[in-house]
């Protein structure tokens, strides 16, 4: 096309685009490597993501070997916590090897009230 540049007409290559290219039905035109080109609709040019998948309740997107899948929400990446347990009295949560796990509390001497002129001594860990 014929451009004025510095006061000069000049020929000038125009940038290949879409707005030139008329695509087969079932594709659509995208700019790969700077050049326009008909890619068949059901062919994403950029990898799959959980953008393209709507997944129902109770499950979440996650991207296993390069594709969005839909997971039930427990099996989900969280690692699992001491919030996600609940331990009876006299035993606390404890982290074991990445998984949470219900402990007998050891003895202690913190909550014992002693009567007058003893004290409270932890013997063999009791």
């Amino acid at each position: 096309s014929c451009q004025v540049v510095d006061d000069d007409p000049r020929c000038v290559h125009e940038l290949p685009s879409c707005g030139d290219v008329r695509c087969p039905e079932g594709s659509s035109c995208h700019l790969i490597n700077g050049w326009p080109r008909c890619v068949h609709t059901k062919v994403s040019p950029r990898p799959p993501s959980c953008q393209d998948l709507h997944c129902p309740r109770g499950t979440s997107c996650q991207v296993t070997d390069g594709q969005p899948r839909c997971v039930q929400t427990k099996m989900s990446i969280k690692s699992p916590s001491c919030a996600d347990l609940h331990c009876q009295q006299g035993t606390s949560c404890q982290m074991t090897n990445g998984q949470p796990r219900c402990v007998h509390q050891r003895p202690s001497c913190q909550d014992v009230q002693c009567s007058k002129d003893t004290t409270c001594h932890v013997v063999n860990g009791w």
